[in-house]
């Protein structure tokens, strides 16, 4: 996930450099942070509760070629054993898209985790 938070100066959206699992991780600092807007340069003290975090798009890349690798790979096994079964062929299109659904699910679930937790 990507931690963001809006200028309070000129609302540009700014892309912070933290990671962190959870809101409460960032209070290693203290409850507010220094971010300077790379569109206004406006630099001001920020409240981790003015954090949010959005989906990234390197793990759901990451994780739609990790399930297509798989699915090439399951045809690709059915076709040499000669399983050319429905369940052979099911199995090389539902195993990667149950993978895909499971991640896509958990990377959900932090960034509401993350979002709706406020300190």
């Amino acid at each position: 996930m990507i931690l963001f938070v809006n200028c309070q100066n000129c609302k540009h959206t700014i892309k912070t450099a933290f990671h962190a699992p959870g809101r409460k991780s960032l209070l290693s600092g203290g409850k507010e942070t220094e971010i300077t807007c790379p569109n206004c340069g406006d630099h001001r003290s920020y409240s981790i509760n003015n954090i949010y975090a959005e989906e990234s798009p390197v793990v759901f890349l990451t994780t739609f070629l990790i399930t297509m690798v798989i699915a090439i790979t399951l045809y690709s096994l059915a076709l040499k054993y000669d399983l050319h079964g429905l369940y052979a062929v099911g199995a090389a299109g539902v195993i990667p898209v149950l993978i895909f659904s499971i991640v896509n699910a958990v990377q959900k679930r932090k960034l509401s985790k993350f979002n709706d937790v406020e300190v």
